[in-house]
């Protein structure tokens, strides 16, 4: 899963930095709290020495919810400025929505009141530009973690395709 870095990605991630901007201290603590038990999940997995310059998660909710709002955000303006979008990059996207959405669930009710709106609305973007992938036409690329309990994200390919 790609790092965001939520300031330099503001242009590309509005809605993120605006909800970030207006989060009231109780909303802010409910996502910091699942923030820092995602932190030591991925602390636990480097080494020693790379534990000392990590000081908070690669997939916190914001930078979950910024690398979401950008790929909805590319497939709603065709994927411009470029017209691609990394293939490899797409499973990815769709394995951080899925703990994204895991994260939600689980942080305070105050929190998710505050995330919820935002996340519903990307996902009618996500998928007002994508359609079934009924035949199966990105299978060899893209797999969801567990077949069985693939979210609906994993079914589904871009509208206009930047492959």
């Amino acid at each position: 899963m790609g790092r965001a870095d939520a300031k330099s990605g503001s242009d590309e991630a509005p809605a993120t930095l605006s909800l970030w901007e207006n989060l009231s201290k109780e909303q802010l603590q409910g996502i910091q709290a699942w923030d820092e038990r995602r932190l030591q999940v991925e602390l636990d997995r480097l080494p020693p020495k790379a534990r000392a310059r990590m000081n908070e998660p690669m997939c916190s909710i914001r930078n979950m919810l910024t690398d979401w709002e950008r790929l909805v955000r590319r497939m709603e303006a065709q994927w411009m400025p470029s017209g691609t979008y990394p293939i490899s990059a797409y499973p990815n996207a769709l394995e951080t929505r899925d703990l994204l959405e895991d994260a939600v669930e689980s942080i305070s009710v105050e929190a998710k009141e505050a995330v919820r709106p935002l996340l519903e609305s990307l996902d009618a973007i996500f998928y007002a530009h994508t359609v079934p992938d009924e035949e199966g036409e990105l299978r060899p690329w893209v797999r969801p973690p567990s077949e069985g309990n693939a979210r609906g994200w994993w079914r589904r390919k871009p509208r206009v395709s930047p492959w």
